[in-house]
């Protein structure tokens, strides 16, 4: 048995990269940690904002489509609606 495999690996410190550049959890002040989760939190909530955004365009595009389907049809009935009007013969004013 070789002595790599009794070795225990020791847990890695967490980091951040900012900047392209790591830091070590425990190098970094509390007020920074602190800024650091306020805006992952802030990052976070913008883009559930975007997911809510993009679905109210899909479903503002859908209704539009409706409406103009509804607005087609009520169009059509208003045409032939006039045409029958136009169509229907006057009857004369006969006294009797």
């Amino acid at each position: 048995m070789s002595s790599e495999t009794n070795k225990v690996e020791q847990p890695k410190e967490p980091s951040i990269f900012i900047n392209g550049k790591e830091y070590k959890q425990s190098e970094l002040s509390q007020a920074c940690l602190a800024y650091i989760t306020v805006r992952q939190d802030l990052v976070g909530n913008r883009n559930k904002h975007l997911l809510e955004i993009e679905k109210i365009d899909v479903l503002t595009k859908h209704f539009d489509s409706k409406i103009e389907k509804e607005l087609e049809t009520l169009n059509k009935t208003e045409t032939t609606t006039e045409t029958a009007v136009e169509e229907t013969p006057k009857a004369d004013n006969v006294a009797s």
